[in-house]
């Protein structure tokens, strides 16, 4: 389980398999100011800054991986994001930077999207 501090300092893992005897580690690679939001049940989107403020210009964002919690995979890094968009139906997220447009798709909430359209048509 990964946890924010409340003082915004940083992220920690709670390792469960012991449930008597839970083990809090300090998530490394998650210790800057950042904002974090869930990707499905196994992915995260991390917006991290150099400063503080949540207002910060050009974040960078970077996806991980979180199907094993204790050891967080990242797959991509995006740096100089100038906006954000989300498409909610289809949990598409845009990412506009230095080096483009960046699309991170979720197949399976777009193919739930899409049944929800067909049946809505009657097909």
């Amino acid at each position: 389980m990964l946890i924010h501090y409340r003082d915004h300092s940083g992220f920690a893992v709670i390792d469960l398999k012991k449930f008597k005897r839970p083990v809090l580690t300090e998530a490394a690679q998650f210790q800057r100011p950042a904002r974090l939001e869930a990707l499905g049940n196994n992915g995260l989107l991390l917006a991290s800054t150099t400063h503080p403020s949540p207002e910060a210009e050009d974040p960078e964002y970077e996806v991980f991986d979180m199907s094993d919690p204790s050891k967080p995979a990242s797959l991509a890094t995006f740096e100089g994001v100038k906006q954000r968009l989300e498409r909610q139906e289809t949990g598409t997220v845009f990412l506009l930077g230095n080096s483009g447009l960046t699309v991170i798709r979720r197949p399976g909430v777009e193919e739930d999207y899409a049944a929800v359209l067909n049946s809505q048509r009657g097909n």
